[in-house]
């Protein structure tokens, strides 16, 4: 579904989008109100209210509808601004046979940024590598240059941070997770890696999925 199909369903009434399909409109808003609060897929499922491939369909459609209003919202607000500080991260969501052992194949490397105190804001993305150009785009498109940016020591990170923001610095993590001289660290992020991927399904970590759930 295209991001102007989407625009479009985001205006369609309850008869629009449970054409065709026996779903209620109690069944609708019971699997809306599920769906945000988090409840997971075979939860919803067991209740046996209605079928797994209703369950299946209509998470689906939800999870479309927010992230393409997370993406215009992105494209006009940049996290950070001057007197703030960002912390940027990648980490690889992959999939585990049987939760365990080797990783398999289908996942992909995530790019992150989290504004550190007050309200923290964050932006995810999924990447196919974390080369000089990508990282510098991500950097570019979703934090501001007035920012503090802190991250760990991965060489593709260096010349686009310190041609981007006012201030830069890391921390080397093969000797801290935060440097005792300078106080930079990554800690922030690295909690909302272990938060996002408790949340995300992992049947979900594919490379087709895994970017409407972030």
């Amino acid at each position: 579904m295209s991001s102007k199909e989407l625009s479009k369903t985001r205006k369609l009434g309850f008869g629009d989008i449970a054409n065709g399909s026996a779903l209620s409109y109690a069944h609708f808003v019971m699997l809306a109100y599920k769906f945000l609060k988090g409840d997971t897929f075979s939860s919803v499922e067991a209740e046996g209210y209605v079928s797994g491939v209703t369950v299946t369909r209509m998470f689906d459609l939800f999870r479309r509808i927010i992230s393409a209003d997370i993406q215009e919202i992105r494209k006009k607000e940049k996290i950070g601004g001057e007197g703030e500080t960002v912390e940027g991260d990648e980490s690889m969501f992959s999939k585990r046979k049987n939760n365990r052992g080797r990783r398999l194949r289908g996942g992909g490397w995530v790019v992150g940024g989290v504004k550190k105190g007050g309200r923290k804001r964050v932006r995810l993305s999924i990447v196919k590598h974390r080369d000089q150009e990508t990282l510098g785009e991500f950097i570019q498109k979703n934090i501001d240059g007035k920012s503090c940016y802190f991250s760990d020591e991965w060489a593709a990170t260096e010349k686009p941070a310190r041609r981007h923001f006012a201030y830069y610095d890391t921390v080397c993590h093969k000797k801290w997770f935060r440097d005792r001289q300078t106080d930079v660290h990554t800690n922030t992020t690295e909690a909302t890696w272990r938060v996002v991927k408790a949340f995300v399904p992992r049947r979900r970590f594919g490379k087709d999925t895994l970017q409407q759930s972030l």
